[in-house]
């Protein structure tokens, strides 16, 4: 057990300093990425809870004439709304008004497919996906403020999209932007 603190079965955990450079190397990733917020929410359904992962990140959108697009912030969110329908073809995309603002919503809904031998069962094994990606632009034209909630609970999903778009419903921008 050299290197490692315990041992559980065939998942070694490993010593603090293995744990705090993998720690850190998610947290440098997660700032590369601009994540602000990251982490699961669970909600009450008649079946049973569900729980679902939430992101919210704030990037900085390349635009040829920042004051244009602030004054114009229904054409960028259509601008972006149809860049996501180019990348997410299956997606149900469209521009909706929030308080703060136009904003893309996009809904995926999907599965992943995993092999038996990546599962060590006898038949593959398939995980439905469903998803919300809420989108932002925010008033000065050059950041967009992007809120995404996942669950793969099919009975979930209905309390689970209504309380993203209310968590996007919340979202105010100071004067400045």
């Amino acid at each position: 057990m050299d290197g490692y603190l315990l041992q559980t079965s065939d998942h070694p955990v490993p010593d603090v300093e293995q744990t705090v450079r993998g720690v850190i190397g998610i947290l440098d990733l997660l700032g590369a990425l601009n994540v602000a917020l990251t982490g699961k929410f669970a909600v009450a359904t008649p079946e049973g809870p569900a729980t679902a992962t939430v992101v919210v990140a704030m990037h900085p959108l390349q635009v040829e004439d920042p004051e244009a697009a602030a004054a114009d912030l229904s054409g960028l969110a259509t601008a972006v709304r149809e860049i996501v329908q180019r990348r997410a073809p299956y997606s149900e995309t469209r521009v909706v008004a929030l308080p703060a603002g136009p904003a893309v919503v996009g809904v995926v809904l999907g599965e992943f497919r995993l092999p038996p031998e990546r599962t060590g069962s006898d038949a593959e094994v398939v995980i439905p996906s469903y998803r919300v990606q809420i989108l932002i632009p925010l008033p000065t034209g050059e950041h967009l403020l992007a809120l995404d909630v996942s669950t793969t609970s099919a009975y979930g999903w209905p309390t689970i999209a209504r309380h993203a778009v209310a968590a996007a419903g919340s979202v105010r921008f100071d004067g400045a932007g």
